[in-house]
């Protein structure tokens, strides 16, 4: 993992390769730790961590948790940590929410084919996650904190293959697809609105508000 200064652009490492393999998910504490989430091993078992970036300390969210291919991750306010695992191999993605108490929770498994990316969170607790699928349009989703009640807010559109997702100040959405644009959604109306597309934007991946 590597620290990246916005003003000089001077890079250092935070915790060696050797640590984990395949991170992807990413999110912030407020104290300055980072939740991350990894594949262990190509084929085999994923992980969420707590890294400290001044110590490079770090442990594991959930020891022993349930995860193949953990992907987006959200910090809750109570500190548990939501976190998306695609499946693309035609089985199905799953939503998970990963306790400090060390205790696991599977939120939801979603329909077969389809693939949850980023997630994020609304400012009432709500979880937002990014789905694709190669036979349909992307969505964005909103689920209540349960899981279990699910609502698309968008849909089609210029949603061709969603993966990064954030909400700004104001509440909107913030949607980058791996087809080369950055989207802005309206959660109330799911209305698009095209933030940036072409240029150096190739297969954007994730965005974040700053």
């Amino acid at each position: 993992m590597i620290i990246v200064d916005p003003d000089s652009g001077q890079q250092h490492k935070a915790v060696a390769a050797t640590e984990f393999n395949r991170p992807f998910g990413i999110a912030v504490e407020p104290g300055g730790r980072v939740i991350v989430a990894y594949m262990q091993r190509p084929g085999g078992h994923g992980d969420v961590l707590e890294v400290d970036l001044q110590t490079a300390e770090h442990r594991l969210i959930v020891p022993d948790a349930d995860l193949f291919e953990p992907a987006g991750v959200a910090l809750e306010a109570s500190g548990d940590v939501v976190v998306t695992e695609p499946d693309e191999s035609g089985a199905h993605s799953r939503l998970h929410r990963l306790m400090r108490s060390g205790i696991q929770h599977v939120l939801r498994d979603g329909p077969a084919g389809h693939i949850y990316g980023g997630v994020a969170l609304a400012a009432n607790g709500d979880i937002l996650v990014c789905d694709s699928t190669v036979h349909e349009p992307g969505r964005v989703l909103r689920f209540d904190p349960t899981g279990q009640d699910m609502q698309t807010i968008s849909v089609g559109g210029n949603l061709a293959f969603p993966i990064g997702i954030a909400v700004d100040r104001t509440g909107a959405i913030l949607v980058a697809n791996s087809t080369r644009n950055v989207i802005r959604i309206d959660p109330a109306s799911g209305a698009q609105t095209p933030v940036s597309s072409g240029g150096s934007l190739e297969s954007p991946t994730g965005v974040a508000i700053r």
